[in-house]
């Protein structure tokens, strides 16, 4: 658990040829890869709080350095994942041979959307959370207190919800994160 960081724990879930049932592929069909995710995002909280009770400026910037990192990886990865344009993914199975048609695909992405979204949104609102010490203690190994913030909407924008991206899936994104 100490060796793999939360960053490579999402880039892993997030690879395209990851086809176990913790790959981002099955988060329509699979609890695995949310749980998963969250784990990651809960490892991330307790190292930013393990930072701040440190006491030590150094650390604590590289720990909020790290988090925002993360969450732009998250949001990147999941702008990727859920553009009908870009996805990586062989929808609809989990065996490359066994290519889905058009409607299986659609309907594939559609289910892929509407959890992605909701993934999405949980995971960032933890962090929103962490920051106001309204996330519950259950959710993290560390006592609750005010964390520093570690969602910049503005960085979220210019680097992942540009132009390029789809523009309906760029709004549903941005969207997610309208708690900010």
């Amino acid at each position: 658990r100490s060796v793999l960081t939360p960053r490579a724990l999402v880039r892993w879930i997030f690879y395209p040829s990851n086809t176990t049932r913790w790959g981002a592929a099955m988060l329509a069909e699979s609890h695995a890869p949310a749980r998963l995710l969250s784990i990651a995002v809960d490892r991330a909280i307790d190292l930013l709080a393990a930072a701040h009770a440190a006491g030590d400026q150094d650390i604590l910037q590289s720990q909020i350095d790290e988090a925002k990192e993360l969450v732009l990886d998250i949001t990147a990865a999941f702008a990727v994942a859920l553009d009908p344009n870009r996805t990586p993914f062989v929808l609809g199975t989990t065996n490359p041979q066994e290519a889905p048609d058009e409607e299986d695909r659609k309907e594939h992405l559609q289910a892929l959307t509407q959890v992605g979204l909701a993934v999405f949104r949980d995971l960032l609102l933890r962090f929103y959370l962490a920051h106001t010490a309204s996330l519950p203690a259950t959710f993290r190994s560390s006592r609750v207190i005010a964390l520093p913030p570690v969602i910049d909407t503005t960085q979220i924008y210019t680097r992942v919800l540009h132009a390029d991206l789809n523009p309906e899936l760029s709004a549903k994104l941005r969207a997610a994160i309208s708690f900010s």
